[in-house]
C-alpha cells in the first residue's frame, strides 16, 4: 500500500536545491532577480510538485542564453524523465531589459525496480486505485530478458485515493507459436522514496 500521511513542508526546498543561473558575460551585467514559487505550501508524499521560477531582468540590457538548473529531489522525476538526484535544466533564449520570463518545472514520484525472467516476456508495473482496479496513476511495461535490468516509472495521484497500491501484473505471455512458456520472474530492489517531514 502506498498510503503516505506525512506532510512535506517544502517551503521551497524543491528547486532551491541548487538553482544555478548561467548567463554568458559580454560586459559587466547586474544580476537578475530570481523568484521561486510553488503551487502549494504543503505536500503529501504522492503529490506532484510544481515550481515556477521567474527571472526578472532588472538591468538595462537584454539577457540571452540563460540556463537554469537544479537538483531533482530524490525519489522524484521531471516530466521529461530526469530522475533525482540528477540535475534538470531549462533554457531561456532571451529576457528583454525590464521584463520577466518564467520556467515551470514539475516533479512527480518515481518507482524503480530490478527485474529479470527466465523467458523473454513483458509485465505491467504500476500504481493504481486498489478499490477501483483499472484507475492507473502511472506505470511501465518492461520487456524482460534473462539479464537483470533496472526500470522506473513516475506516477501522479490524480484523485484522492484511500487505498492506492503498487502492482506487478505478470499476464499470460504467448510466444510466436501460440505456446505459453513457463517462466520465473525475479523482482528485486523495489524503491519508492518517502519524504520525511522536516
Amino acid at each position: 500500500m502506498l498510503k503516505n500521511h506525512k506532510v512535506l513542508k517544502l517551503a521551497i526546498l524543491i528547486c532551491l536545491c541548487l538553482i544555478i543561473i548561467s548567463i554568458p558575460v559580454v560586459a559587466a551585467v547586474s544580476a537578475p532577480e530570481i523568484t521561486i514559487s510553488t503551487d502549494k505550501t504543503e505536500y503529501t508524499g504522492d503529490d506532484t510538485i510544481t515550481a515556477v521560477i521567474d527571472v526578472n531582468n532588472v538591468t538595462g540590457n537584454d539577457m540571452k542564453d540563460i540556463v537554469i538548473s537544479g537538483a531533482v529531489p530524490t525519489g522524484y522525476a521531471t516530466d521529461d524523465g530526469v530522475a533525482g538526484p540528477d540535475n534538470w535544466s531549462a533554457k531561456l533564449s532571451k529576457v528583454a531589459a525590464g521584463s520577466t520570463e518564467s520556467v515551470t518545472i514539475k516533479f512527480t514520484k518515481q518507482v524503480t525496480f530490478k527485474v529479470s525472467s527466465t523467458v523473454e516476456r513483458s509485465i505491467l508495473a504500476g500504481v493504481q486505485d486498489a478499490d477501483n482496479p483499472g484507475d492507473w496513476f502511472g506505470g511501465n511495461t518492461p520487456a524482460l530478458t534473462t539479464a537483470e535490468t533496472e526500470y522506473s516509472f513516475t506516477f501522479t495521484m490524480t484523485k484522492d485515493c484511500a487505498n492506492s497500491a503498487l502492482y506487478f501484473s505478470m499476464g499470460s505471455p504467448i510466444d510466436s507459436n501460440g505456446i505459453q512458456p513457463a517462466s520465473i520472474i525475479t523482482i528485486s530492489d523495489v524503491q519508492l522514496v518517502e519524504v520525511e517531514t522536516n
